[in-house]
């Protein structure tokens, strides 16, 4: 892919605008954060806003299939795996006690499949689609973004939390932030649009700072220095470079601990994560050897999907830990099914983080980001997120399989 393709891929003009705006990513997005959608811009159709845009999207997706009218033996497999690990974590909850809870869990997991499922037949299957799925969350994460400013001005509320479900705002607040850096780097030799991204890379860290959301605020971090380390040890990049690239990083840091001071407001975001260091007894570290406890009990098939409230009797149902989640709940057998959904995209996924291959870039970066997010914070119905990114990874490789593609007949 050359520079010039990439660059323009970070264009959002009217006609880029309104293309991304009736896509069907953009209505993809829409349901992944439809607790933004519902909370922060009080949008509650019929009974409920989730499940009208579950219907939205399979019904969409159904249609984009149809018109397709062909897979590759990569889809296939991605979704016969996803297919298994479901089933046997359906079936290990039919054991448990607690049914209600399991219930809850099941509905809210069902999420995941359908944005597997769009993943893999739909948006993978072309680069633009990709790309329209990039631009869609950087859209929605800078519309709601400024929403929210506008809402805790004018309506005076005290914190984000009080207008809209912070642990799914602060989680696209994180990958606005991501997108906004990486532009920043992307844009950097055209010296208004590198102004313009790294404006909105403040902004994001000014919004995750003082959220209060510790889990995306340390994961977007942490993927955004690791677009830092790639490019530097990358062959392609001199030392001139890099000093613009290092500089770059640090004056947006230090321009929104600037403002920060100047305006007297201690980041919340930070503030908490000061008061888990001093209080390790206190964080969700000391969820961790209560699963630990019961991996050992119950190595093999585990205490069953939901049914972590069986040994934490307290308010949170989950570990906030992915893999200690699936191991306690689900055991080894379980973790090893989960394995194979994500190793098998990612064999055919090659890693390659050039600021100037931008789609394969940015989901190398989202998907550390929202797994590392997902190791400390989350539970499986929440992993839509991570899922949709899994299903990315094979989007390379499907246009190479052509001459091994599967037609459907399915609607005659």
């Amino acid at each position: 892919m050359n520079a010039t393709k990439s660059i323009n891929e970070s264009n959002l003009n009217l006609g880029t605008v309104t293309n991304t705006l009736i896509s069907f990513e953009f209505l993809f997005v829409l349901f992944l954060f439809s607790g933004v959608v519902k909370e922060l811009y009080g949008v509650n159709i019929l009974l409920d806003t989730t499940f009208v845009l579950m219907i939205l999207v399979s019904l969409s997706m159904t249609y984009l299939i149809y018109r397709r009218s062909e897979v590759t033996h990569i889809q296939i497999v991605c979704v016969i795996l996803l297919v298994l690990f479901l089933a046997y974590t359906f079936m290990t909850g039919l054991f448990i006690n607690g049914e209600n809870y399991f219930m809850r869990k099941m509905i809210g997991t069902s999420t995941t499949i359908l944005a597997f499922f769009s993943s893999v037949f739909v948006i993978a299957t072309r680069p633009v689609r990709v790309r329209k799925l990039i631009q869609s969350l950087y859209l929605f994460s800078i519309i709601s973004g400024i929403v929210a400013i506008l809402k805790l001005v004018f309506l005076s509320a005290g914190s984000l939390q009080e207008l809209v479900q912070y642990q799914l705002m602060t989680l696209l607040l994180g990958i606005g932030f991501i997108l906004s850096f990486h532009y920043t780097l992307m844009n950097r030799k055209k010296i208004k649009k590198a102004l313009i991204y790294s404006f909105l890379t403040m902004f994001f860290i000014l919004m995750l700072s003082s959220s209060g959301g510790r889990g995306p605020f340390i994961s977007s971090i942490i993927a955004n220095v690791l677009l830092l380390i790639t490019v530097f040890i990358s062959n392609k990049t001199n030392i001139k470079k890099l000093v613009q690239i290092i500089v770059s990083f640090f004056s947006i840091i230090l321009t929104s601990g600037f403002i920060f001071s100047y305006l007297g407001v201690v980041p919340r975001t930070i503030e908490r994560i000061l008061i888990t260091i001093d209080s390790p007894l206190e964080s969700r570290l000391m969820y961790y050897p209560t699963a630990i406890r019961s991996i050992i009990n119950n190595p093999l098939f585990g205490i069953g999907f939901g049914g972590w409230p069986s040994v934490w009797d307290q308010v949170h149902d989950h570990p906030h830990n992915l893999l200690l989640e699936v191991t306690t709940e689900l055991g080894l057998a379980g973790l090893f099914l989960f394995t194979l959904v994500i190793v098998y995209p990612l064999s055919y996924f090659r890693p390659v983080i050039d600021i100037q291959n931008s789609k394969k870039t940015i989901i190398i970066l989202l998907l550390v980001y929202l797994f590392i997010w997902r190791m400390v914070s989350g539970d499986l119905t929440s992993d839509r997120f991570l899922f949709t990114f899994i299903g990315l990874l094979i989007y390379p490789s499907i246009r190479h399989c052509q001459a091994d593609n599967i037609k459907l007949n399915l609607f005659g």
